[in-house]
């Protein structure tokens, strides 16, 4: 029988700049005839759609569903409404991930009447869903609300939004508060200003939490993974390859503290892996380097053998639908039990076009002797 789907929705708050926490819509996809109390393990999953698309129905696949567990979908406040800073806003909180943390607390209160187990929680994030996975593993952040959490791509903003300020109101032509922006959301200027927004920093996650501080982090069993490629197809990135523009300026421009020169053979240099490193793998590299506690973090490359770049996104069919890949198989175990199947404080590669796996030292131990903030400058 097909798994059941259900979908929470939830009242849209009266002002979409409201501070106070709000559990957004979500989808629980759970086994047919499946009855309260059932205590299958549940896989809570945060979308990704660098923090201003996506949904609780973004189709992800419903394998977890098939194999015995619980999936729940949850939706988060996007763009500006979720992660804007007004003065007065507490440190480190975001209404968005307010949000995602409100779900997660429904979910203890409420998911044994959906056959779920609320001591058995998996958080699993993707691109910005891993960031915000990765913010709810903080010590100020995490109530205990899932055991263990798998980061697939974080990808965090460069710069705090107290450093992009003047170019969100220079693109909306109106201040930046919460009554300004409630009038501007009335009159449909919100969402045009938000997109010359959003082109200032094509190159980077305009909006989102800031900064990562692997050291804040709990002690929560964590999977945190990245792709070879990354945003292999990211235009601007694409169209700066094509104009042959060097390298190392563009990593001085995209402001990482240090630029190597890799050897061949080792990392493909160009301004898609420049990128690609400054997005995403850079925060995957820190956080396996700098986890207080190392014992509990295990890293994931994902990989393609056949030819084809490993791109942004390409993890996610394979975690999640085992006919493209044995990682859903993988995925339902860790959720059941915790094992990944490989040491904590250790690193594989995972090889999407054949599905093998083995071990690997660090595949961004190379990045991340580059990027440290102490490496020397070459």
């Amino acid at each position: 029988m097909a798994p059941e789907s259900l979908e929470l929705p939830a009242a849209a708050p009266k002002d979409p700049f409201d501070a106070a926490p709000q559990v957004g819509s979500m989808t629980i996809t759970r086994p047919a005839g499946t009855r309260p109390g059932a205590d299958l393990p549940v896989v809570v999953f945060i979308h990704g759609g660098g923090f201003d698309s996506g949904s609780h129905r973004d189709a992800i696949g419903d394998y977890p569903a098939r194999a015995g567990l619980v999936l729940v979908q949850l939706s988060y406040r996007l763009g500006l409404s979720g992660f804007t800073r007004f003065p007065g806003d507490e440190p480190r909180s975001y209404r968005g991930i307010n949000d995602c943390l409100a779900g997660l607390e429904w979910v203890q209160k409420n998911i044994e009447d959906y056959g779920g187990d609320p001591t058995n929680v998996t958080l699993v994030g993707q691109s910005a869903g891993a960031a915000i996975a990765l913010w709810l593993c903080r010590r100020d952040h995490f109530r205990g609300g899932f055991r263990r959490a798998v980061a697939l791509s974080p990808a965090f903003p460069r710069a705090p939004f107290s450093r992009r300020k003047a170019s969100l109101r220079t693109a909306l032509a109106a201040p930046v508060t919460r009554r300004s922006l409630s009038k501007l959301a009335k009159s449909g200027r919100l969402k045009r200003g938000y997109r010359r927004f959003r082109a200032r920093h094509a190159l980077d996650i305009a909006l989102g939490p800031w900064p990562l501080e692997p050291a804040e982090l709990a002690a929560v069993p964590l999977v945190v993974s990245s792709t070879r490629e990354e945003m292999w197809d990211q235009p601007g990135a694409r169209r700066l390859d094509r104009l042959k523009v060097p390298p190392r300026p563009l990593a001085a421009a995209l402001n990482l503290p240090r630029f190597a020169t890799w050897r061949a053979g080792t990392h493909s240099v160009s301004n898609r892996a420049v990128v690609g490193d400054a997005t995403i793998r850079r925060w995957v590299a820190a956080v396996a380097h700098q986890h207080p506690y190392p014992e509990l973090v295990r890293h994931i490359e994902f990989v393609r053998s056949d030819g084809a770049p490993a791109r942004h996104c390409d993890d996610l069919p394979a975690l999640f639908d085992p006919a493209d890949g044995v990682f859903a198989e993988w995925l339902a175990h860790f959720a059941r039990t915790g094992d990944a199947g490989f040491p904590a404080g250790s690193a594989q590669r995972f090889d999407l076009a054949t599905g093998a796996h083995q071990p690997h030292p660090g595949p961004l131990d190379y990045l991340w002797a580059c990027y440290r903030p102490d490496a020397p400058n070459r």
